[in-house]
């Protein structure tokens, strides 16, 4: 392992640990919740391509690897979107009528900035962590999922957490050789991610929570 895989892989850990707990107490089990994560997932993986795109633009002739592997990337998210709505759909609710919530909308706009202010290999920062923690830690919760919604309603958390194993070792692979410039506005990218992330379940959790507690008054 050499020195640059070895700071990323620390740092990217250390972050995959922190979204984890979070996930951990997440209350998955009531379903308006696991619904409002769905439809928030939707939301901003809608944005996955488009952030792709954005960077794959700025690669220059000289940055083949790196442009290659936004293309890659395009093709292989394409479509991830729709799973999380039809989920929601299975569950018996309607796109429509799930607002986007502000901390998704924060997570994906600071990707844009990043990638149009910082340099498009910044975005490795947030799509390894993501993937990392898909492939590290998305078993589990899948299995949790499963095991309240059965098979047909858990087809987004799946497909991340047991077919795109390979998805975190092959990014890692592409940074190699990375200078050092390129390689602190990943870290960059890295620490502010993980905050707004993990701000954004928190978020969900407090609108559901809201909206529980509107249900209970009513009553």
């Amino acid at each position: 392992m050499n020195k640059t895989e070895k700071v990323l892989r620390t740092a990217f850990s250390a972050a995959i640990d922190t979204l984890d707990k979070t996930y951990d107490q997440y209350p998955w089990e009531e379903e308006i919740y696991y619904a409002t994560w769905l439809a928030q997932t939707y939301y901003l993986v809608s944005h996955t391509t488009r952030l792709l795109s954005v960077a794959a633009s700025q690669f220059g002739p000289g940055e083949d690897a790196l442009h290659r592997a936004c293309l890659k990337g395009l093709r292989e998210e394409n479509g991830h979107d729709i799973l999380a709505k039809k989920d929601l759909e299975l569950l018996g609710y309607d796109m429509a009528k799930m607002p986007e919530l502000p901390f998704t909308v924060a997570t994906y706009a600071h990707q844009y900035y990043r990638a149009h202010h910082c340099g498009p290999v910044s975005l490795w920062g947030y799509s390894l962590m993501v993937e990392g923690f898909a492939s590290l830690k998305g078993k589990k919760h899948h299995a949790r999922l499963e095991a309240c919604y059965g098979k047909r309603a858990v087809n987004f958390m799946r497909v991340h957490a047991r077919v795109d194993q390979g998805h975190f070792e092959h990014g890692l692979k592409e940074l190699e050789g990375l200078d050092k410039k390129n390689l602190a506005a990943i870290l960059d990218n890295l620490d502010h991610s993980r905050v707004i992330f993990n701000q954004m379940l928190l978020g969900m959790q407090a609108h559901c929570d809201g909206l529980r507690t509107k249900k209970r008054a009513a009553a």
